[in-house]
């Protein structure tokens, strides 16, 4: 997990160094999504971040059974 600052500087370093970029995209846990405010991701998104992928975990013992997840 990056500091929001670090990550806007990052991405705003992408931007500067690929000028023609269309798409920036980083995964991310739920629980590190849940941790940032929500003007922290409005500046991620601001900075050049388009698409965020988050990772959703079952708590069915079911679900978690029948993909084998452990």
């Amino acid at each position: 997990m990056m500091r929001t600052p670090e990550l806007v500087e990052v991405l705003q370093f992408l931007k500067e160094t690929f000028p023609t970029i269309n798409r920036i995209t980083s995964y991310c846990r739920a629980k590190t999504a849940a941790l940032k405010k929500l003007e922290e991701l409005k500046a991620i998104h601001k900075a050049g971040l388009t698409r965020l992928h988050i990772g959703l975990e079952s708590g069915s013992d079911t679900v978690l059974k029948m993909i084998d997840k452990g």
